[in-house]
């Protein structure tokens, strides 16, 4: 068993007396030089401008429709979990949510559902599972007092991965689980109605990380392999990418073809007209930034030798809106055409940035 990792950055958290700018379309937290320092959650326009700060945090997702902000913020050293807040960028007003909500949010696309992965553990301070909570976003937030977590799936027991995805209808989800003792490196691939977990449809085994378009969803999918590195063999992973419809039936989109420490293909987003992925190509220290075609699974490196991660896809589908650095050194928020042309830093010192469904930057 593990003990409950604490999770603690700058002490304390100044929340913003006012909404950010209403037409404000990405949200991350800067990142001080070294590592060393405050990190703030920070809303700006498309091309990174006027920059707004939030609140002294660790995360933040801007909603798809750009009228709400979840962010967490440090709760001190003996919590083992952030606070979740929700701030209501139109009608003003931010409200906390209760609960274990560990990171990795994820906003319904109506806006008005949040996923997080939430976490359980014993009187010792021991994990003994970690699950799946939604909270239901009213709008507007005025007047409202608290909101609930509830354990879509309970925590206790089980393993739910930190990748979920709804359905374009915002009605269903999808995430990939296992019993928590389990020591399998990825669990089975689920969809379900939000009104009813129970009601699950298993789509893929050995999957997680899903990422749900127009074209269905897709999902990274793992296999435990033995590689020589020198005289010794070495167990790892190798991924590829699979698609698959939430009534059934799945495909392999990609045949990479690793070697070594190389994992393989790592899921994204899905481009607005569900024509490509983009993604990344794991490696020893390094994630490099990639696109996939849809189908056929055609690879274009967009971004490599850094840790890059993809956070959007613009409205017109020609440009990639992503986080990168180095290992140990600082990360940025850039931007490259889909053709590998066209790089430009947005902001420095940046990370965790997430977008607007109108993002086109």
């Amino acid at each position: 068993m593990h003990r409950r990792t604490l999770i603690a950055i700058a002490a304390g958290a100044a929340i913003a007396a006012i909404p950010a700018a209403a037409n404000a379309t990405i949200a991350y937290v800067t990142v001080p030089k070294n590592q060393i320092g405050k990190t703030w959650v920070t809303t700006a326009d498309d091309n990174g401008q006027n920059p707004v700060r939030i609140a002294q945090g660790m995360s933040a997702v801007i909603s798809p429709d750009g009228e709400r902000l979840a962010y967490q913020v440090d709760a001190g050293a003996k919590a083992a979990t952030p606070n979740l807040f929700i701030l209501d960028r139109v009608g003003g007003g931010t409200v906390q949510v209760p609960g274990s909500c560990l990171g990795a949010l994820s906003w319904s696309p109506d806006s008005k559902w949040l996923a997080c992965q939430t976490q359980s553990a014993d009187s010792k301070g021991y994990v003994t599972g970690n699950g799946l909570g939604l909270v239901q976003v009213p709008v507007p937030l005025t007047g409202v007092a608290g909101l609930t977590m509830t354990d879509y799936i309970p925590p206790a027991g089980n393993n739910v991965g930190y990748g979920t995805a709804f359905s374009p209808d915002s009605l269903s989800i999808a995430f990939s689980q296992q019993p928590y003792s389990s020591k399998a490196y990825a669990g089975t691939l689920y969809v379900a109605p939000l009104t009813d977990a129970t009601q699950r449809t298993a789509l893929l085994t050995n999957a997680m990380s899903p990422a749900w378009g127009t074209y269905g969803i897709a999902a990274v999918r793992y296999r435990n392999v033995v590689v020589r590195m020198g005289k010794q063999r070495v167990r790892t992973v190798h991924t590829q990418l699979w698609t698959t419809q939430p009534t059934g039936g799945v495909a392999q989109l990609t045949h990479y073809k690793a070697s070594g420490l190389t994992a393989g293909p790592g899921i994204g987003v899905w481009s607005p007209t569900g024509t490509f992925l983009a993604g990344s190509i794991g490696g020893e220290d390094e994630s490099q930034l990639a696109t996939f075609g849809v189908p056929g699974g055609a690879t274009r490196v967009l971004e490599k030798n850094n840790l890059s991660t993809p956070a959007a896809v613009s409205v017109d589908g020609t440009r990639v809106l992503f986080t990168t650095g180095i290992e140990g050194g600082a990360t940025s928020i850039k931007v490259v055409g889909v053709n590998g042309k066209g790089l430009r830093t947005l902001v420095k010192q940046a990370d965790g940035v997430s977008a607007t469904a109108s993002w086109n930057g």
